[in-house]
């Protein structure tokens, strides 16, 4: 195994390194992802760490959450900018990498 795949996070894994569109796990995924690989992001050192655990959330569960907490969105923007520098190699393909959502308490129900 070679050393980006040996420090791989497990969000990376999510995705074929070799076709960026193709997931490697459901959209869909209620297990949580699993990562070991802490990382210093100031020097860019990784090391080992405690596990760290997340969850993947569709886009249903957001609008869900937002109406159910009586939360407008006020402006919404997708990127294909990958803004946290986990998935540089797809920076600038063909799916959405980030969003930017502006909300607002008690404006109005719905998600938009």
């Amino acid at each position: 195994m070679d050393y980006v795949k040996e420090n791989k996070a497990a969000w990376e894994e999510a995705f074929e390194q070799e076709s960026p569109e193709k997931f490697t796990y459901s959209y869909f995924r209620k297990e949580p992802m699993i990562d070991t690989n802490g990382m210093d992001y100031v020097g860019g050192t990784q090391y080992p760490s405690k596990p760290f655990y997340g969850f993947l959330y569709t886009f249903s569960d957001l609008c869900n959450a937002l109406t159910q907490n009586n939360i407008s969105v006020l402006k919404l923007t997708e990127s294909n900018h990958d803004v946290f520098g986990m998935f540089g190699h797809l920076d600038g393909q063909k799916i959405p990498l980030s969003y930017i959502l502006i909300g607002s308490k008690n404006k109005s129900l719905g998600c938009f």
